[in-house]
């Protein structure tokens, strides 16, 4: 659990200095803030996508833990498990697309 909020806390953080740069771009545009939100973007995507794959690879397991036990894990285990792996994704990409529609704003902006 610790390792996914770690995960969660990094796509976030990340994608925060991403949407940063966006809405500096959108106030003042300039070339190499441009330049520096294009690797910065990866990152965020990269970010998220670990950050998914982590929280997946923790749901399964924990159901494999469920089945050692001796009890069968349910469905609604999984789902929910599958659930919160989705989470940083969506924090992550909804981030950096907030960022690049200011890009967008900051390009009508520039002489």
């Amino acid at each position: 659990m610790v390792l996914g909020l770690a995960m969660l806390a990094f796509t976030l953080v990340v994608g925060l200095a991403a949407l940063g740069l966006g809405i500096s771009f959108a106030a003042r545009p300039a070339e190499t803030k441009l330049a520096t939100l294009r690797p910065l973007s990866l990152a965020v995507i990269l970010a998220s996508t670990a950050a998914m794959v982590t929280g997946l690879a923790m749901s399964l397991a924990r159901a494999a833990g469920v089945a050692r036990d001796g009890a069968t894990p349910t469905p609604d285990l999984l789902l929910a498990g599958l659930g919160e792996a989705m989470v940083p994704g969506a924090v992550g990409f909804a981030l950096l697309a907030v960022a690049w529609l200011l890009v967008g704003v900051g390009m009508r902006r520039q002489p």
